[in-house]
């Protein structure tokens, strides 16, 4: 495969790392929301067994007593510290909403709620536009746990498709050294075909050369036997005719 692809896989799994390293930020945050909001719930639980308990305590009580006034002002204070424990719950939310929506958009609609003159429209928008942000931050946290539902596949994906690279460069680079390895084998047997027949050649030179002057050497040689003959002939010849 080559370089280029390699390198975008590289990127790719670089980015969905770190889309899962923010997926388990938010997941953390998630936690920590739902922890402080369950701590929360519990106090207000325990607030109202205690309160449960005391009331009970007042019902065991005489008759006339029950009746007094001290029990309208528990159920009074039961209702007010019901009525805290729930602005507590709300600010939390709220805090996550001033983070959550742009400062611009926040300072508009406080100028448009500003200007409502009827005391109750104006609570009634505030508390409209408060749901309206709420629902809006509860869509974005399901909206980024989808975006890291989604991420986390992505990055197994990846992940598989990595080490299916990996083993396809590594079966490359194995092909590649084989291939190499013929080659070189290849160019070496050429080398030594080429030194044989070289030396093919230098002998068959020498071997004609040989010949080529054994020839030589045997025609020189029966020219000097015809040679000594005809003069061993000439001189027998005078010989036998006299002086």
């Amino acid at each position: 495969m080559e370089m280029r692809e390699l390198i975008r896989q590289a990127k790719i799994l670089a980015l969905l790392e770190e889309q899962e390293a923010k997926k388990r930020q938010m997941e953390e945050e998630m936690e920590r929301w739902k922890k402080e909001q369950e701590e929360k719930i519990t106090v207000i639980q325990a607030e109202e067994e205690e309160e449960k308990e005391e009331v009970e305590v007042e019902e065991e009580r005489p008759l006339e007593r029950r009746r007094g006034g001290g029990s309208t002002s528990k159920d009074a204070e039961i209702a007010e510290r019901a009525q805290e424990s729930a602005v507590h719950l709300e600010s939390g939310e709220d805090q996550e909403v001033e983070m959550t929506v742009p400062e611009e958009e926040r300072e508009a609609a406080g100028r448009q709620i500003e200007a409502e003159r009827d005391p109750v429209k104006r609570r009634a928008k505030e508390e409209e536009q408060q749901m309206a942000w709420r629902y809006r931050l509860s869509q974005e946290r399901v909206r980024r746990l989808e975006a890291a539902e989604r991420a986390k596949k992505d990055l197994r994906a990846a992940e598989v498709r990595m080490g299916k690279i990996r083993a396809e460069t590594e079966l490359a680079t194995k092909l590649d050294t084989l291939i190499q390895s013929v080659e070189a084998l290849l160019v070496a047997q050429r080398e030594q075909m080429q030194y044989e027949r070289s030396q093919d050649i230098k002998i068959n030179g020498i071997r004609s050369g040989f010949k080529d002057f054994a020839c030589d050497m045997m025609k020189h040689l029966l020219t000097e036997v015809h040679i000594a003959i005809n003069k061993t002939r000439e001189f027998c010849t005078r010989q036998a005719s006299g002086p």
